[in-house]
């Protein structure tokens, strides 16, 4: 398995579990339209949410029917998102040991980080410093 330098800003990542409650109070939720247009093109519903912070999206996937697996390394947001729901399993996504059912995208979106496209599909990845579109 392919492995990635460590989170160039991980104080700053982490710098949001300090108050969880006020992070999901306050962030932006995705508009319904692009969650539901998300499911209507994937070729499946179970949804990988890296990074899930709080489950904000998480819980907007649940909502409407989907499979959702939240990966999140602070353990107070993923605490957070656990008390709402959300399944989480706290880790880096670098060092997270994936379930068998999610295994193919775990080895999906690691060979793209690693310059590797993926055959009719696509992976967007939002960090608090830019989104990559592959």
């Amino acid at each position: 398995m392919p492995t990635l330098p460590p989170h160039h800003h991980r104080k700053i990542a982490e710098g949001f579990g300090v108050d969880p409650d006020r992070y999901d109070r306050t962030r932006p939720h995705y508009p319904d339209a692009l969650v539901r247009r998300i499911i209507a093109t994937s070729p499946g519903s179970a949804v990988l949410d890296v990074g899930c912070g709080t489950g904000i999206v998480a819980r907007q996937f649940l909502a409407l029917g989907c499979t959702v697996l939240g990966v999140e390394p602070d353990a107070r947001m993923a605490s957070f998102a656990q008390q709402t729901g959300v399944p989480v399993e706290v880790s880096t996504f670098e060092t997270w040991e994936s379930q068998e059912a999610f295994q193919p995208h775990h080895d999906n979106l690691m060979n793209l980080l690693q310059g590797a496209g993926i055959d009719g599909g696509m992976v967007q990845i939002e960090t608090i410093h830019n989104t990559v579109n592959r």
